[in-house]
């Protein structure tokens, strides 16, 4: 059954807004509700799994980002290209703009490789 409604466009546009993501500021849209809501699906979703007769899935295993690298491109990202050596994460330089890192960048570039 359709029931038909006339408002005005005032009305109906500040409803018709209210509903787009971004549109009005502090609107929080609801992305899952009952059982799958974040404030109780740690309670709920094992009673429902229980009531279905459904097993508990298992924990998936995490990846990381040289797992991801092996398994796509087929190369080790922490395999040195020059000697095949194992490369060590030492240091993080914090605090560098582009041409900072540029300049590291070239630095490097510059150094002669010579062998063990």
């Amino acid at each position: 059954k359709r029931v038909f409604l006339v408002i005005l466009f005032t009305s109906f546009s500040g409803s018709l807004v209210s509903r787009i993501p971004g549109a009005v500021q502090f609107f929080k849209m609801v992305r899952y509700f009952g059982f799958l809501a974040n404030w109780v699906c740690g309670e709920k979703l094992p009673q429902v799994y229980r009531a279905l007769g459904m097993d508990k899935p298992e924990a998936v295993a995490k990846v990381c980002y040289a797992q991801m690298v092996k398994q796509f491109l087929s190369r080790d990202p922490f395999e040195c290209v020059l000697c095949g050596g194992r490369m060590v994460y030492r240091r993080a330089i914090a605090g560098l703009n582009v041409s900072g890192l540029k300049k590291n960048a070239r630095d490097i570039s510059l150094l002669r490789y010579m062998p063990a």
